[in-house]
């Protein structure tokens, strides 16, 4: 979970890493996990697609097209179906025939292309036609030459040629799975979700004052009711309960709520009260809760003695015929901090065991990646007899709950089991929460630091144009290019120090969009163009000590934006940024001969003084305490 978020590939093996780091170097690259198999033996095929399924990849779907031109192959046996199945004599040419019909189809993400020894088959002249086919091909083409002797030549020219290539099926098929992976993994790197959602408004006062109530009353539980006042909040559907202490009670509860009702015994020594007979469900009339309640209680007396009943849960019963039942928990791991848990629920949860990780801050994106790691989710797309659940409405709850647990740090755990799901919706039949005394923000709990959208800030320039100073976002990469392609010779000169090169690669923009908004933060100036595209006019940035005890800035702005004051915002906004989380020094750096810069950190107050190890350079220095 931890290495998915953070853009990395896990492995299990030494050979698993060596053969996906060779994998991942490729200068190929896939878009999915639509795998087409290519191979004279249908056995080898077979094997290499049930690989390919076990490990979450797809088989690809051939078009028309592709099926006519596999159909027109001489001594196709099964070449218009997926694995693609040639002669077991198959000649080069075949091959390359076969694979160029294949990598023209947009339906497939990548070609595994596999051959079986055959005694009177030469393998290196069927793997030259290959490797020639692929001189021009873009997509990605791996290959795997069964066997040893003539396979081990074929294989060689493979590596000559630069195209992946593997000894095993398996081998291969894994490859392509850990080329899938980390595309993901890196789609993911890219999310950086909001601090604050837009989807929803949360009455997060209602949830802090339940919380505060229940832990100045020495609670470190809330009641079920308590629980989905909490839930219902956050915008998370529930079913409305009650509290009962005794048989009189839990009919007045379930008249105010409206019949059928569910009835549950209350003990702290039980969890779980189904285990022990401890829940009736749909009575209809108040007599029926009146006699329920008095066997319930005669029932849990016989079967847990040992038990405290506190009294009756009285709920609604939640009719959703049909529906899924899911569960979503929520702990604090000492490293990770809020750590949530998705999957499939109800009695059999513990029986089935399928859930996954996630680590809040959530998006859709990273909300439905985790829906889609969980076996339930195959049935949450539908059936024949089954609409779709609405996956919107489950990904938005898991957001609701990554939200919660941000904004009320209070919350140790909290479990809804179940969470029933179908085509309308989702809702919360039952919940726990525990709480435990927490006087830091919820922020900082989280090893994932959201994108603070509360820095985001509109100003005016000199000129009057409008820009918007905020923290810059990975998906600024485009736009943050373009800005760096439009900076003069000086301009780079002066931010760099000397001359660089212009031609920045995608690892450097990342490196410049992708931050982790703690100790470092980027500030850009971004306004609308001529056309009403976004364009960066400028950037500030800060990189901070983990003592907290000095940050170090930069700043450039386009020469043609120079003159109307956007230097001396953006210089403001991370000075005052740095100032309010507490940094003690904020310093820079710049040529001598920049008076231009000079002169603006001497406007806030810097010191400027003589680098030591450097003539050409002079130091800026701004004490951030107020003490001088």
């Amino acid at each position: 979970m931890a290495f998915r978020r953070a853009g990395m590939l896990r492995v299990e093996t030494i050979d698993e890493l060596f053969d996906a780091a060779r994998t991942v170097s490729t200068p190929r690259n896939v878009k999915g996990r639509r795998l087409a198999i290519l191979t004279n033996g249908a056995s080898a095929g077979v094997m290499a697609a049930d690989r390919l399924l076990e490990g979450g990849g797809e088989l690809a779907e051939l078009s028309e097209e592709t099926r006519k031109a596999l159909d027109a192959l001489p001594g196709g046996r099964s070449a218009d179906v997926n694995p693609v199945g040639l002669p077991f004599n198959a000649d080069g040419n075949t091959y390359a025939e076969a694979i160029k019909a294949l990598v023209k189809d947009k339906g497939v993400d990548a070609v595994l292309v596999m051959h079986v020894p055959w005694a009177a088959q030469p393998e290196v002249e069927v793997a030259e036609a290959v490797a020639k086919s692929l001189k021009r091909v873009k997509k990605l083409v791996l290959t795997a030459w069964l066997g040893s002797g003539n396979a081990d030549d074929a294989r060689a020219v493979f590596a000559q040629t630069g195209i992946p290539t593997y000894e095993s099926l398996s081998q291969a098929v894994r490859a392509f799975l850990h080329m899938a992976d980390y595309r993901l993994s890196q789609e993911l790197l890219m999310e950086t979700p909001d601090s604050l959602p837009t989807d929803f408004f949360p009455d997060t006062t209602t949830a802090r004052s339940v919380v505060e109530k229940a832990l100045s009353e020495g609670r470190d539980e809330l009641s079920e009711p308590e629980a989905k006042d909490v839930l219902a909040a956050y915008g998370i559907p529930v079913v409305e309960t009650r509290l009962a202490i005794s048989a009189k009670d839990a009919v007045i509860a379930a008249d105010e709520l409206g019949y059928p009702v569910a009835v549950k015994v209350r003990s702290p020594q039980i969890s779980q009260p189904f285990n022990v007979g401890g829940v009736l469900l749909d009575l209809e009339t108040p007599e029926r809760v009146w006699e329920g309640a008095a066997s319930l209680l005669a029932r849990v007396n016989r079967e847990r003695p040992d038990a405290y009943i506190e009294g009756f849960t009285v709920q609604k019963m939640g009719r959703r015929p049909g529906a899924h039942e899911l569960f979503v928990s929520a702990e604090s791991d000492p490293v990770f901090g809020p750590v949530l848990r998705f999957g499939h629920g109800g009695m059999a949860r513990e029986v089935v065991q399928d859930s996954a990780l996630a680590l809040p801050p959530l998006s859709m994106t990273l909300a439905r990646e985790a829906v889609k790691r969980t076996r339930i989710s195959h049935l949450l797309s539908g059936t024949p007899t089954q609409p779709p659940a609405d996956i919107e409405d489950i990904c938005l709850t898991l957001i609701q709950l990554s939200q919660l647990l941000i904004d009320v740090p209070q919350i140790r755990t909290l479990d809804i089991n179940p969470l029933y799901a179908d085509n309308e919706g989702v809702l919360a039949l039952g919940a726990k929460v525990f709480l435990e005394a927490y006087d830091g923000s919820g922020q900082g709990r989280l090893a994932i630091r959201p994108y603070p959208r509360e820095l985001e800030e509109c100003v005016v320039t000199r000129d009057g144009r409008k820009v918007t100073l905020r923290p810059i976002r990975p998906e600024d990469e485009g736009t943050h290019r373009v800005f760096l392609e439009r900076l003069s010779d000086e301009d780079l000169r002066m931010r760099f120090f000397g001359v660089v090169r212009r031609d920045f690669d995608h690892k450097d923009l990342a490196r410049f969009t992708q931050i982790d908004y703690d100790r470092e933060m980027a500030f850009i100036a971004t306004a609308p163009d001529e056309n009403g595209d976004p364009e960066t006019l400028g950037v500030m940035r800060t990189n901070t000590r983990p003592d907290n005890s000095e940050a170090e800035f930069a700043i450039v702005v386009r020469s043609d934006q120079k003159g109307n004051g956007l230097g001396s915002l953006l210089f403001h906004k991370g000075i005052e940024y740095t100032r309010q989380r507490g940094t003690a020094e904020l310093t820079g750096q710049t040529l001598a001969v920049n008076k231009a810069m000079q002169g603006l950190s001497k406007k806030f107050g810097f010191v400027i003084s003589p680098d030591p190890d450097d003539p050409d350079v002079v130091d800026m220095t701004l004490d951030l305490t107020g003490e001088n």
